[in-house]
């Protein structure tokens, strides 16, 4: 009983300094992807159509504030 009531005091503890004290700058940096998708090749048709909806949506995120408060941002290559 009395390691149960030290494990359920440390929870407690930890919680309440993640709360309160102030931690690192959280999502400062921007957020980049790498995308591997096929532009040539049996399936270079589908490429173009879908990066441009990748495209759009990270668009929408950033304009609606990132990710963590840094802009989203991705790399495309072709498989």
């Amino acid at each position: 009983m009395k390691t149960k009531g030290k494990v359920v005091g440390l929870v407690i503890a930890t919680l309440f300094l993640t709360a309160f004290l102030p931690g690192g700058t959280v999502g400062a940096e921007d957020v980049t992807i790498g995308i591997l998708y096929a532009f040539t090749g049996d399936f270079g048709i589908y490429g173009e159509p879908e990066t441009d909806a990748m495209k759009m949506a990270v668009k929408e995120v950033n304009e609606n504030g990132g990710v963590l408060g840094g802009k989203l941002k991705f790399i495309i290559r072709d498989t």
